[in-house]
């Protein structure tokens, strides 16, 4: 039976954070509804004390799990690096665990998609058989494009908030010398995922210069297009 427009249930938000270091990426991410970080940076304790410091109470509804390291079995309370060639699996299961109904988390966050594209990179190169210097062709490029469409696909069936952190990174047109900003990745999926996604914020520091006063810096978030942010 087919559904009323009336009676349309509400799309899950799937936000990608684009912002240079220290534009307050990841600390805005912590703030959402009981966040779950997805964490490929190590770089989460300055806005995790940030939270602590100025959102009372929030950072006890923050959970986290890292895809580099994992508990050892061998050692109770201690961890272990994991293989750089399983990392692809256990990223793979940990964030298939944050959607199940057991994590109790609303909110989905991978930080960074700059090392998620080195892990993906690497699952491509087992693939194919690839060594750290082999140069890719395309049905390389194809495969990687491929195995970051699927993932925001699935993310996208999902019923939880989801956000992906990533950094940006200026790119010239040759054709008409404009300047834009795009994903700091490789390959076509640099302008590929701010299509996939339902919303694309883009972060940014400003100086704020008034006669007579010291310059103040404010962070910014836009979310409307311009010439330099043409996938808001």
């Amino acid at each position: 039976m087919p559904l009323k427009a009336s009676e349309r249930r509400p799309n899950n938000p799937v936000i990608c954070f684009v912002g240079g270091p220290g534009t307050g990426k990841t600390t805005v991410a912590a703030q959402f509804p009981e966040p779950y970080f997805l964490d490929l940076d190590k770089n989460l304790s300055g806005p995790f004390d940030y939270v602590r410091d100025n959102t009372p109470g929030q950072l006890e509804k923050v959970t986290y799990d890292m895809v580099s390291l994992e508990e050892d079995p061998a050692a109770p309370d201690s961890f272990r690096e994991v293989p750089v060639e399983r990392r692809f699996a256990r990223f793979e299961k940990l964030l298939s665990d944050a959607y199940t109904p057991s994590n109790p988390c609303k909110t989905v966050v991978i930080d960074s998609t700059t090392s998620l594209a080195l892990v993906l990179e690497t699952k491509v190169r087992q693939m194919k058989n690839l060594g750290a210097h082999d140069k890719w062709e395309f049905e390389h490029w194809r495969l990687y494009l491929g195995i970051w469409t699927t993932l925001i696909t699935q993310i996208r069936d999902r019923t939880k908030t989801t956000i992906l952190c990533a950094h940006e990174e200026l790119e010239k047109n040759d054709l008409d010398q404009t300047v834009r900003k795009v994903l700091m990745i490789s390959g076509q999926a640099k302008t590929a995922i701010p299509a996939l996604v339902t919303d694309v914020w883009q972060f940014e520091i400003r100086k704020i210069i008034v006669p007579g006063k010291p310059p103040e810096h404010q962070r910014w978030i836009n979310t409307q297009q311009d010439s330099k942010n043409p996938n808001l």
